[in-house]
Parts: C-alpha cells; sequence; structure tokens
C-alpha cells in the first residue's frame, strides 16, 4: 500500500495592523514596529524560516525609520501574511516620495530604500490622501 506524500497546509491569510504617533521616541517606535512584526509573523502556520522574520524585521525598520525623519504624525503598519509571501504595506503623512539614490560606499546613512529595494521581491510607493503608502512584498520559498 503506497503511503500518500503530505504537505504542510499552507497558511491561512493573516493580516496584523500596529499603528503609532511619530512624536514618540523614535528607538522607541523602531523597537514596537520590530516587535510587532515579529509577533504578526510568529502567528503563522506553518511557522516561517527564520531569515524571512528577519527579513521583515529589516524592512519594517528602514520604514519606520525613515518615517520618523521626514514624515510628522501618525503612521500605520499592516504585516500580510499567506501561503506565498509577507506582504508589509506602511502608511505615513508625508507626501514626498523616496528618491532612490545611486549606491556609494561613500555615504554614511540613507541606504533604507537601497537595503529595502535590494531585498524585496517586489516594491512600490503610491501617494494616498494623506501621505503615502509603501508596499513590500517578499516571497516565501514554495513549501514541500
Amino acid at each position: 500500500m503506497d503511503q500518500a506524500e503530505t504537505k504542510a497546509a499552507p497558511p491561512v491569510e493573516e493580516v496584523a495592523h500596529w499603528a503609532a504617533d511619530l512624536d514618540e521616541s523614535r528607538s522607541e517606535l523602531i523597537a514596537q514596529a520590530r516587535w510587532f512584526a515579529a509577533e504578526a509573523l510568529a502567528a503563522a502556520s506553518p511557522a516561517l524560516p527564520v531569515a524571512t522574520v528577519g527579513t521583515v524585521k529589516l524592512v519594517v525598520s528602514e520604514l519606520i525609520t525613515n518615517a520618523c525623519k521626514y514624515a510628522p504624525g501618525p503612521c500605520r503598519l499592516e504585516v500580510t501574511v499567506d501561503a506565498e509571501a509577507v506582504v508589509v504595506r506602511f502608511a505615513d503623512t508625508s507626501s514626498a516620495l523616496p528618491q532612490p539614490q545611486d549606491a556609494c560606499p561613500e555615504r554614511v546613512g540613507r541606504h533604507g530604500l537601497e537595503i529595502v529595494r535590494a531585498v524585496a521581491d517586489s516594491y512600490r510607493t503610491r501617494l494616498v490622501p494623506g501621505g503615502k503608502r509603501t508596499t513590500v512584498r517578499l516571497n516565501l520559498p514554495p513549501l514541500v
């Protein structure tokens, strides 16, 4: 009698939301956002690869850092996990779109957008009423 192959069931879509006022301490906000993202990803079933969790936390750190520097007012973070990807959506009050810069090893700082674009499978920022919204997609490895 042949045994049927069993595969892990794909995760049900999980969506988590976090909002903050950017008047708080920058380092505290970054830590809170990273914690939120890690908790949202911990709820995924099956468990996500450790490297994916680290990459999502890095993306969140870069997005919140930029908002703290350039966008006064509140921000909103959404993390969605499904069978194919983790999608991070971040909204802030700045109406200025980020401008990519050429890589420059001598430049100190301002590498956040470079980093996010390098690790993302897709990246988009668009203007919305009241500011802008950035969407970053990180594809998950296929279930085996």
